[in-house]
Protein backbone atom coordinates (compact mmCIF):
# COMPACT_ATOMS: atom_id res chain seq x y z
CA UNK A 1 0.00 0.00 0.00
CA UNK A 2 1.43 3.37 -1.03
CA UNK A 3 1.56 6.39 1.26
CA UNK A 4 -1.37 8.02 -0.56
CA UNK A 5 -3.41 4.85 -0.22
CA UNK A 6 -2.70 4.78 3.52
CA UNK A 7 -3.73 8.43 3.87
CA UNK A 8 -6.95 7.67 2.02
CA UNK A 9 -7.63 4.59 4.16
CA UNK A 10 -6.90 6.16 7.54
CA UNK A 11 -8.05 9.70 6.74
CA UNK A 12 -10.59 9.83 9.59
CA UNK A 13 -7.80 9.28 12.14
CA UNK A 14 -5.65 12.18 10.94
CA UNK A 15 -5.44 15.59 12.62
CA UNK A 16 -4.64 18.94 11.02
CA UNK A 17 -1.07 18.53 12.30
CA UNK A 18 -0.85 15.11 10.65
CA UNK A 19 -2.10 16.51 7.33
CA UNK A 20 0.46 19.32 7.53
CA UNK A 21 3.28 16.79 7.86
CA UNK A 22 1.90 14.61 5.07
CA UNK A 23 1.43 17.59 2.78
CA UNK A 24 5.07 18.52 3.30
CA UNK A 25 6.17 14.93 2.75
CA UNK A 26 4.26 14.56 -0.51
CA UNK A 27 5.38 17.91 -1.90
CA UNK A 28 9.10 17.58 -1.17
CA UNK A 29 11.44 15.14 -2.88
CA UNK A 30 12.70 13.55 0.31
CA UNK A 31 15.48 10.98 0.29
CA UNK A 32 14.82 8.68 3.23
CA UNK A 33 17.95 6.51 2.85
CA UNK A 34 19.81 8.30 5.64
CA UNK A 35 17.04 10.46 7.09
CA UNK A 36 16.50 10.01 10.82
CA UNK A 37 13.22 10.68 12.59
CA UNK A 38 14.87 13.63 14.34
CA UNK A 39 15.92 15.16 11.01
CA UNK A 40 12.53 14.57 9.44
CA UNK A 41 10.72 16.08 12.44
CA UNK A 42 12.88 19.20 12.23
CA UNK A 43 12.37 19.52 8.46
CA UNK A 44 8.58 19.26 8.82
CA UNK A 45 8.44 21.64 11.81
CA UNK A 46 7.06 18.97 14.13
CA UNK A 47 8.16 16.88 17.10
CA UNK A 48 9.45 13.31 17.14
CA UNK A 49 6.38 12.24 19.13
CA UNK A 50 3.97 13.79 16.60
CA UNK A 51 5.73 12.11 13.68
CA UNK A 52 5.81 8.77 15.50
CA UNK A 53 2.06 8.96 16.30
CA UNK A 54 1.34 9.74 12.64
CA UNK A 55 3.41 6.76 11.49
CA UNK A 56 1.44 4.48 13.82
CA UNK A 57 -1.88 5.91 12.57
CA UNK A 58 -0.82 5.01 9.02
CA UNK A 59 -0.37 1.38 10.02
CA UNK A 60 3.41 1.19 10.36
CA UNK A 61 5.05 -0.52 13.33
CA UNK A 62 7.65 2.21 13.64
CA UNK A 63 9.91 4.66 11.85
CA UNK A 64 12.17 1.93 10.44
CA UNK A 65 9.28 0.22 8.63
CA UNK A 66 7.95 3.59 7.45
CA UNK A 67 11.41 4.60 6.18
CA UNK A 68 11.86 1.33 4.28
CA UNK A 69 8.43 1.75 2.64
CA UNK A 70 9.30 5.30 1.54
CA UNK A 71 12.63 4.14 0.06
CA UNK A 72 10.83 1.47 -1.95
CA UNK A 73 8.26 3.99 -3.22
CA UNK A 74 11.04 6.31 -4.34
CA UNK A 75 12.61 3.47 -6.32
CA UNK A 76 9.29 2.66 -7.99
CA UNK A 77 8.78 6.31 -8.96
CA UNK A 78 11.93 6.22 -11.07
CA UNK A 79 10.46 3.52 -13.31
CA UNK A 80 6.89 4.90 -13.43
CA UNK A 81 7.53 6.74 -16.71
CA UNK A 82 7.87 3.42 -18.54
CA UNK A 83 4.21 2.51 -17.91
CA UNK A 84 1.74 2.55 -20.81
CA UNK A 85 -0.99 4.41 -18.92
CA UNK A 86 -3.60 4.08 -21.65
CA UNK A 87 -3.25 0.30 -21.65
CA UNK A 88 -3.26 0.14 -17.85
CA UNK A 89 -6.45 2.23 -17.58
CA UNK A 90 -8.33 0.20 -20.18
CA UNK A 91 -7.24 -3.12 -18.67
CA UNK A 92 -8.14 -2.09 -15.11
CA UNK A 93 -11.64 -1.03 -16.16
CA UNK A 94 -12.11 -4.23 -18.19
CA UNK A 95 -11.13 -6.39 -15.21
CA UNK A 96 -13.53 -4.45 -12.97
CA UNK A 97 -16.58 -4.65 -15.24
CA UNK A 98 -15.94 -8.27 -16.25
CA UNK A 99 -15.96 -9.18 -12.57
CA UNK A 100 -19.45 -7.84 -11.83
CA UNK A 101 -21.75 -10.58 -10.54
CA UNK A 102 -25.02 -10.27 -12.46
CA UNK A 103 -27.09 -11.96 -9.74
CA UNK A 104 -25.77 -9.52 -7.16
CA UNK A 105 -26.47 -6.66 -9.56
CA UNK A 106 -30.09 -7.75 -9.95
CA UNK A 107 -30.44 -8.00 -6.18
CA UNK A 108 -28.95 -4.52 -5.78
CA UNK A 109 -31.44 -3.04 -8.26
CA UNK A 110 -34.32 -4.84 -6.54
CA UNK A 111 -33.23 -3.33 -3.23
CA UNK A 112 -32.96 0.14 -4.80
CA UNK A 113 -36.57 -0.19 -5.96
CA UNK A 114 -38.00 -1.62 -2.75
CA UNK A 115 -35.96 0.07 0.01
CA UNK A 116 -37.63 2.71 2.11
CA UNK A 117 -34.32 4.43 2.78
CA UNK A 118 -31.08 4.47 0.77
CA UNK A 119 -27.67 5.54 2.10
CA UNK A 120 -24.09 5.80 0.80
CA UNK A 121 -20.86 6.18 2.77
CA UNK A 122 -17.25 6.45 1.57
CA UNK A 123 -14.33 5.80 3.91
CA UNK A 124 -12.12 8.32 2.09
CA UNK A 125 -12.56 11.70 0.42
CA UNK A 126 -12.42 10.44 -3.16
CA UNK A 127 -14.74 7.49 -2.45
CA UNK A 128 -17.23 9.87 -0.83
CA UNK A 129 -17.16 12.27 -3.80
CA UNK A 130 -17.74 9.45 -6.30
CA UNK A 131 -20.65 8.14 -4.26
CA UNK A 132 -22.05 11.67 -4.19
CA UNK A 133 -21.94 11.74 -8.00
CA UNK A 134 -23.60 8.32 -8.07
CA UNK A 135 -26.33 9.59 -5.75
CA UNK A 136 -26.91 12.61 -7.99
CA UNK A 137 -27.18 10.36 -11.04
CA UNK A 138 -29.68 8.07 -9.30
CA UNK A 139 -31.76 11.13 -8.46
CA UNK A 140 -32.50 11.21 -12.20
CA UNK A 141 -34.39 7.96 -11.67
CA UNK A 142 -36.12 9.37 -8.58
CA UNK A 143 -34.05 7.06 -6.36
CA UNK A 144 -31.95 9.47 -4.27
CA UNK A 145 -29.48 8.32 -1.65
CA UNK A 146 -28.66 10.01 1.65
CA UNK A 147 -24.95 10.84 1.69
CA UNK A 148 -23.41 10.10 5.11
CA UNK A 149 -20.47 12.47 5.48
CA UNK A 150 -18.51 11.22 8.50
CA UNK A 151 -17.81 7.97 10.32
CA UNK A 152 -19.22 9.39 13.55
CA UNK A 153 -22.48 10.18 11.75
CA UNK A 154 -22.56 6.69 10.24
CA UNK A 155 -22.14 5.12 13.67
CA UNK A 156 -24.91 7.31 15.12
CA UNK A 157 -27.34 6.92 12.21
CA UNK A 158 -26.91 3.13 12.07
CA UNK A 159 -29.15 2.69 15.11
CA UNK A 160 -32.08 4.37 13.35
CA UNK A 161 -31.70 2.77 9.91
CA UNK A 162 -34.72 0.58 9.25
CA UNK A 163 -34.37 -3.13 8.31
CA UNK A 164 -35.78 -2.66 4.80
CA UNK A 165 -33.16 -0.04 3.93
CA UNK A 166 -30.16 -0.11 1.58
CA UNK A 167 -26.66 0.95 2.60
CA UNK A 168 -23.76 1.14 0.12
CA UNK A 169 -20.25 1.53 1.55
CA UNK A 170 -17.11 2.12 -0.49
CA UNK A 171 -13.56 1.54 0.73
CA UNK A 172 -10.33 1.08 -1.19
CA UNK A 173 -8.81 -1.51 1.16
CA UNK A 174 -12.03 -2.67 2.83
CA UNK A 175 -10.16 -3.13 6.09
CA UNK A 176 -11.46 -0.25 8.18
CA UNK A 177 -12.47 -2.20 11.28
CA UNK A 178 -14.85 0.41 12.71
CA UNK A 179 -16.79 0.55 9.42
CA UNK A 180 -16.87 -3.24 9.14
CA UNK A 181 -18.42 -3.44 12.62
CA UNK A 182 -21.21 -1.02 11.61
CA UNK A 183 -21.85 -3.00 8.42
CA UNK A 184 -22.00 -6.26 10.36
CA UNK A 185 -24.51 -4.73 12.77
CA UNK A 186 -26.69 -3.46 9.90
CA UNK A 187 -26.54 -6.79 8.05
CA UNK A 188 -27.66 -8.67 11.15
CA UNK A 189 -30.41 -6.08 11.54
CA UNK A 190 -31.82 -7.01 8.13
CA UNK A 191 -30.49 -4.04 6.16
CA UNK A 192 -29.28 -4.76 2.62
CA UNK A 193 -25.61 -3.86 2.94
CA UNK A 194 -23.48 -3.45 -0.19
CA UNK A 195 -19.69 -3.17 -0.25
CA UNK A 196 -17.57 -1.65 -3.00
CA UNK A 197 -13.92 -2.51 -2.37
CA UNK A 198 -10.80 -3.44 -4.27
CA UNK A 199 -10.28 -7.13 -4.99
CA UNK A 200 -9.19 -9.36 -2.12
CA UNK A 201 -10.42 -10.62 1.22
CA UNK A 202 -11.36 -7.73 3.46
CA UNK A 203 -13.47 -7.07 6.55
CA UNK A 204 -16.08 -4.78 5.00
CA UNK A 205 -16.84 -7.17 2.12
CA UNK A 206 -17.11 -10.11 4.49
CA UNK A 207 -19.59 -8.22 6.66
CA UNK A 208 -21.79 -7.17 3.70
CA UNK A 209 -24.73 -8.95 2.13
CA UNK A 210 -23.76 -7.95 -1.45
CA UNK A 211 -20.17 -7.50 -2.59
CA UNK A 212 -18.80 -5.72 -5.64
CA UNK A 213 -15.13 -5.26 -6.45
CA UNK A 214 -13.08 -2.82 -8.49
CA UNK A 215 -9.49 -3.31 -9.58
CA UNK A 216 -7.07 -1.20 -7.56
CA UNK A 217 -5.73 1.12 -10.26
CA UNK A 218 -3.10 2.76 -8.06
CA UNK A 219 0.17 3.57 -9.76
CA UNK A 220 2.90 2.75 -7.26
CA UNK A 221 4.35 6.19 -6.93
CA UNK A 222 4.03 8.55 -3.99
CA UNK A 223 3.68 11.56 -6.30
CA UNK A 224 0.70 10.07 -8.15
CA UNK A 225 -2.78 9.96 -6.57
CA UNK A 226 -5.09 6.96 -6.52
CA UNK A 227 -6.97 7.45 -9.82
CA UNK A 228 -10.20 5.73 -8.78
CA UNK A 229 -11.21 5.32 -12.42
CA UNK A 230 -12.25 1.71 -11.88
CA UNK A 231 -14.55 2.70 -9.01
CA UNK A 232 -16.08 5.45 -11.16
CA UNK A 233 -16.55 2.98 -14.02
CA UNK A 234 -18.27 0.51 -11.68
CA UNK A 235 -20.65 3.15 -10.33
CA UNK A 236 -21.42 4.41 -13.84
CA UNK A 237 -22.13 0.84 -14.88
CA UNK A 238 -24.65 0.60 -12.04
CA UNK A 239 -26.36 3.80 -13.18
CA UNK A 240 -26.53 2.85 -16.86
CA UNK A 241 -27.59 -0.74 -16.15
CA UNK A 242 -30.37 0.43 -13.85
CA UNK A 243 -32.18 1.66 -16.98
CA UNK A 244 -33.01 -1.97 -17.81
CA UNK A 245 -35.13 -2.23 -14.66
CA UNK A 246 -37.30 0.66 -15.83
CA UNK A 247 -38.32 -0.90 -19.18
Amino acid sequence: MTLRERVNTYYDRLTDSDLHILNYMLKEDLQFDSLTIEEFSKMSNSSNATVYRLIKKLGFDGYSEFKYAMIQENKQEKTAHTIDYKQVIVENIRITLDGVNNESLEELFLSINESSQRYVFGTGWKQAKMLELFSNDMFTYHKPFINIQALQDFDRIAKSIEPNSLVIVCSLSGNTESVAEIIQYLTLKGVTTVSLTSYGLNEIAQASKLRFYFNDDSIHSSIMPWPGLTLKALLDYFVFSYLDTMK
